[in-house]
């Protein structure tokens, strides 16, 4: 039972972990293409 709580745990974590990550890609990626844009 502690071990489905953990992996629970780790599982939710990594997922925020990528949601993060993806964003922080998605907003730099816009941010280049802005400056490609604009130069």
């Amino acid at each position: 039972m502690e071990y489905d709580f953990l992996y629970g745990f780790l599982a939710q974590f990594i997922n925020i972990k990528v949601m993060l990550y993806g964003m922080v890609s998605l907003s730099t990626f816009v941010l280049i293409l802005i400056f490609f844009i604009f130069y």
